[in-house]
């Protein structure tokens, strides 16, 4: 339990840190990016081998781009934090576009294209994350 609130809270420090970032420093770089279906275990950990996060929030009707974390010790730790968390085979239907948009992307230029896309809601008291793997039908609540 312990473990799971100092995930979450590491986690909300992020979008902390995306909130106050200045959005016209940071920008999305590259290759157009590609969503897989599923991934095995085996493609996560590839994934996380050479990995850039791109945090994004919402701004009007799109997604802002925020910050871009290519720290490979820190993008590692993000995505481990939320691969650790409990998380259910189930489609959600919220009441609301996500708040941010977390991109994992494999950076790798000699393998194929691997990412994945976590929405992320903050409640109204902010005191409880929910996250949803884009396209996998997977849903986690992380409480802060």
């Amino acid at each position: 339990m312990r473990r799971r609130l100092l995930y979450a809270g590491l986690i909300m420090t992020l979008i902390f840190i995306v909130v106050g970032s200045n959005s016209n420093n940071h920008a999305y770089e590259g290759k157009e990016l590609k969503q897989n279906q599923a991934l095995d275990q085996s493609q996560i950990d590839k994934l996380s081998s050479i990995l850039i996060l791109y945090f994004s929030k919402m701004e009007g009707i799109s997604y802002t781009p925020e910050i871009k974390v290519e720290d490979s010790i820190a993008a590692n730790e993000i995505i481990n934090i939320l691969h650790q968390s409990s998380w259910d085979d189930a489609k959600v239907l919220m009441s609301r576009q996500p708040d941010y948009k977390l991109r994992a992307i494999n950076s790798d230029p000699y393998s194929s294209s691997y990412s994945l896309t976590y929405s992320i809601w903050l409640s109204p008291k902010k005191d409880l994350l929910e996250v949803v793997i884009d396209h996998q039908s997977k849903y986690s609540k992380l409480t802060i």
